[in-house]
């Protein structure tokens, strides 16, 4: 056989080994076989401080951050969380119970006493007779004759008596009475839905939270005396006094006495035909 040799033998030779290295580096597991690979080395932590391990939950309890997962993920179960104070709702908010609302005031007296001459003063002054049963209504006014005695009674227990020749007029509440002339007594009793008793005179104002308190007025001069309870006393130019039981004060038109024992007329006005 013929050998082959020469410059182009050696080109062709040349350029098959180029051809086997470049497909060595394209496909070197189909060229050279598949090797397994190395094992990574290790690689050193940067120094840093330990950390602690989280506080062991109780078995059968999730720890912290499992709860605050829970907590965040877990659907609500219970009542939703109340809005915040000024978040407007749109759920209608629930009826509150209407508060009771507070006993009305006796407006009217009825005369459960009555001797000798007495009237009711109604609008323009036009007297009517009074009888045992009638009413005296807030507006109206009241006068007994030098033999007239009269005794009222409100549905809560209070009670007015006056004595002869006297003049009052009564003005509902809580403006009380005024009494022009005379002598009048009121008797409150503490559980009575009245707060007070308010009376009015020429020269003095008085308050009766409680008790028995009678009064005489003549145009110079008004005496309250306390039978039972107490009563405070304003006079027209501000003085204040309080009289206690058995006590009485005198106030005229530029002065207010202070107290003293009370004396037995007004005692025994009261107490016209006994003692009840």
């Amino acid at each position: 056989m013929k050998r082959l040799s020469g410059p182009p033998v050696r080109r062709l030779l040349c350029l098959c080994l180029l051809l086997v290295a470049a497909a060595g580096a394209i496909f070197p597991e189909a060229v050279f076989g598949a090797e397994p690979p190395a094992a990574a080395a290790p690689v050193a932590a940067p120094d840093a401080a330990p950390v602690a391990a989280p506080d062991a939950a109780p078995s059968g309890a999730p720890s912290n951050a499992l709860a605050a997962a829970a907590t965040r993920t877990a659907p609500r179960t219970g009542p939703p969380a109340a809005a915040p104070t000024g978040a407007s709702s749109d759920a209608p908010a629930a009826p509150s119970a209407a508060a009771p609302a507070p006993a009305p005031f006796p407006t009217s007296f009825r005369v459960t006493r009555l001797e000798g001459t007495v009237w009711k003063i109604l609008d323009g002054g036009r007297l009517e007779p009074l009888a045992t049963g009638s009413l005296l209504p807030p507006g109206a006014g009241l006068r007994t004759g030098e033999d007239g005695q009269v005794r009222l009674e409100g549905a809560d227990g209070l009670q007015v008596r006056m004595k002869e020749d006297g003049g009052a007029w009564y003005f509902g509440e809580p403006q009380g009475w005024r009494v022009e002339r005379g002598c009048l007594g009121w008797l409150k009793p503490p559980a009575g839905v009245r707060r007070l008793v308010r009376v009015a005179t020429p020269h003095v104002g008085i308050e009766i939270p409680d008790g028995i308190v009678v009064i005489k007025v003549v145009p110079l001069l008004t005496r309250t005396a306390v039978l039972r309870g107490e009563a405070a006393l304003t006079h027209r130019g501000g003085w204040r006094l309080t009289l206690a039981s058995r006590e009485e004060a005198a106030a005229a038109f530029s002065e207010l006495s202070s107290s003293y024992q009370a004396t037995d007329d007004l005692y025994f006005a009261w107490y016209w035909q006994k003692q009840d």
